[in-house]
């Protein structure tokens, strides 16, 4: 790359770091599961680029070379980027090769569908033989890279987002000294990176068509089937897996099962050929829809898989899980299923509760939770609907269903399951309301048009009550939309809904599930940016500690609320097993520009954590944390050079309204 560089070169460089990724992610079956890691690592570093691009924009920066105006003493910061950008297209050209070498391109039958690269089958071997980096570093070498490439960028779009235009000649003094801390640690930890390794020559791999890649390691889970009423599920294999030949997609042939039963393996038990063929019986229908449900235990429903020995149409659900293969199952089985069916649906003009188009929105909407009131669905008489002195009564109710739903692109769905990348990909939220959708039976014989559905819409702040001696339950201040036979709609806020319920039991058994959504949408709250929140700085770091938890592999955020400018810290391990949320304190700020002395951390903080019984716990630390260490020297510093871009030594710049 000819310098200077311009902020264009780095959207180019982010485009050839996706497409890498993509590499890894379609020939990951046939190549050593390390692969996983660097897949991620390469989808950040796409993102921090892309991002850099867009950074002139939004700063009100000029993106082209420095301008002949721009005083030499600026030339400093101009330079950081450069090398930052210049290192990062080397290492990405090498990988590049390296890919061109030792894949295959894989012709597909359907001439529609675009041909991709996977890894040659020896890759699984010699992978360790290669020179990954541009010093001969190995795998592990590569991937320390590509976090400091990311981790630095994301610093350096911290600077760039966070600096006033209209003060820059004020500030430019401090941008250089940060802008020359920011490349004495990039330059320092990059040499660091670099691992003394002896290479075998390289190998000459042919080229050779893969017929079937090799299976994902087996994740081994409890199998039932939906009972219908409130009869308990039908236990099918207590070790059951996803068989290494399936397929997201109906065969054309021969229906391909889903399953394949691993008891023999696990609980050294000789199934009989009837378990055997009744766990294989099972296969995806263009129907087939996988979603969480709610709960402190990580399960998944099913919804409507085809059983090939009578030609129905069921729902399974999938329990215990091993927790370090939760994330690998939701990305490569929930999501990408999910993904796939929501764009064959509504390619074809089909919205359902599991995927529509709200209007007036570029965005769908994608079943992400669902609540399970099977066993009181016929135990509620009826709802009252109130506002002020006025109500209305609803009975012959049918069925209810407790839903969350997750917003994706439009441009997400267009590209099908091929574009998923990981778990936390921008391109979705999470939405901050859930939704019990309520249908009646019949309609009133005399209030002609009457609704036949009505969707009670709630966030995890509002009023909820029980009165066990009247079998009732009370929803305060709700949103209530209602449709009837002809899709007429009406929309209706601060309304208060009463579930008239026939026992005491039942409604026990429905607030508890509506609390279990509560706590969906609690957990939500705290992972992600809320919608008042803006993204001030993210760095990934191996290590994270403190004194109440030790969290591998971690995404770092520090948020900041536009309304009150008060900033909150969250920290993500990569599994999704552990988060952290903090409200930092006031003088949080202070405490950083305060000359040696730690950051406070002693502000309420929640821990979500994911226990080795499999059950999720939810712990409140009233006074915080008394420290946030790194076991990497580096990262400790970058995170000291990412405090210091918020930290008042530059200014903020004021969200558009």
């Amino acid at each position: 790359m000819a310098a200077p560089v311009s902020f264009g070169d780095a959207y180019l460089m982010g485009k050839l770091a996706w497409r890498l990724g993509r590499a890894f992610t379609k020939g990951r079956k046939s190549a050593p599961a390390e692969f996983r890691e660097v897949e991620h690592q390469l989808y950040s570093l796409s993102m921090a680029l892309c991002a850099l691009k867009d950074a002139p924009a939004s700063s009100g920066v000029d993106g082209d070379p420095v301008p002949h105006r721009t005083q030499p003493r600026r030339m400093g910061s101009e330079q950081t980027i450069t090398v930052m950008l210049q290192s990062c297209e080397e290492i990405l050209k090498h990988l590049a090769t390296i890919v061109e070498k030792y894949s295959c391109i894989v012709e597909q039958r359907d001439p529609q569908v675009s041909r991709f690269r996977r890894w040659s089958r020896h890759i699984r071997i010699s992978w360790k033989k290669i020179a990954w980096t541009t010093q001969g570093g190995d795998l592990a070498s590569l991937r320390s890279q590509l976090t400091i490439h990311t981790n630095s960028l994301n610093l350096v779009l911290g600077v760039a987002i966070n600096s006033q235009t209209n003060r820059v000649e004020d500030q430019v003094e401090e941008i250089a000294v940060m802008m020359r801390e920011i490349h004495d640690w990039f330059s320092t930890t990059l040499r660091a990176t670099t691992t003394a390794a002896v290479h075998a020559p390289a190998e000459s791999f042919q080229d050779t068509s893969l017929t079937q890649p090799a299976p994902l390691p087996l994740c081994v889970f409890e199998l039932f089937a939906v009972s219908s009423g409130g009869e308990s599920d039908h236990v099918i294999c207590r070790h059951a897996a996803l068989h290494p030949k399936w397929k997201i997609n109906p065969s054309q042939a021969a229906p391909q099962p889903l399953f394949i039963c691993q008891c023999r393996e696990n609980a050294r038990e000789a199934p009989d050929q009837a378990h055997l063929a009744r766990v294989a019986a099972y296969a995806l229908s263009g129907l087939s829809f996988p979603v969480r449900l709610t709960g402190k235990e990580r399960s998944w429903m099913l919804y409507k898989v085809t059983d090939l020995s009578n030609n129905r149409l069921i729902s399974l659900i999938i329990k215990n899980i091993p927790l370090g293969d939760i994330p690998e199952f939701e990305e490569c089985f929930v999501q990408r299923i999910s993904i796939n069916r929501a764009a064959a649906m509504l390619g074809r003009g089909i919205s359902t509760m599991l995927a529509y188009c709200p209007t007036l929105t570029t965005e769908t909407r994608l079943l992400n939770l669902i609540g399970d009131p099977r066993t009181i669905r016929e135990s509620i008489e009826s709802i009252t609907f109130s506002f002020g002195e006025s109500s209305y009564e609803r009975t012959s109710i049918e069925t209810v269903q407790l839903l969350h739903y997750k917003a994706v692109s439009v441009d997400r769905l267009r590209g099908g399951s091929e574009t998923l990348t990981f778990h936390n990909s921008p391109c979705e939220i999470y939405l901050d309301v859930a939704e019990i959708a309520v249908f009646y039976a019949d309609k009133d014989s005399t209030s002609a048009g009457d609704v036949t559905r009505t969707s009670i819409e709630w966030n995890r702040k509002v009023e909820l009550s029980i009165n066990k001696n009247d079998a009732t339950i009370k929803m305060k201040n709700v949103r209530c939309r209602s449709s009837n036979d002809g899709q007429e709609q009406s929309d209706a806020r601060n309304f208060d809904v009463t579930f008239h319920l026939t026992t005491t039991e039942a409604a026990t058994q429905f607030f508890r599930k509506l609390e279990e959504m509560r706590m969906e949408l609690f957990v939500i709250d705290l992972r992600y940016p809320r919608k008042d929140e803006r993204t001030v700085l993210t760095l990934q770091a191996n290590q994270v500690q403190s004194e109440i938890v030790h969290i591998s592999d971690a995404d770092i955020t520090i948020v900041q609320n536009t309304n009150t400018m008060r900033f909150r810290l969250i920290i993500v391990s990569r599994n999704g097993c552990s988060i952290l949320s903090q409200e930092l304190a006031e003088d949080f700020l202070s405490s950083v520009n305060a000359s040696g002395t730690r950051p406070n951390f002693a502000s309420p903080t929640f821990l979500v954590q994911m226990e080795s019984t499999g059950k999720r716990e939810v712990y409140r630390f009233d006074r915080g944390f008394a420290y946030l260490d790194f076991v990497s020297a580096q990262a400790d510093r970058l995170f000291g050079l990412g405090l210091a871009t918020i930290a008042g030594n530059l200014p903020f710049r004021p969200i558009e309204s």
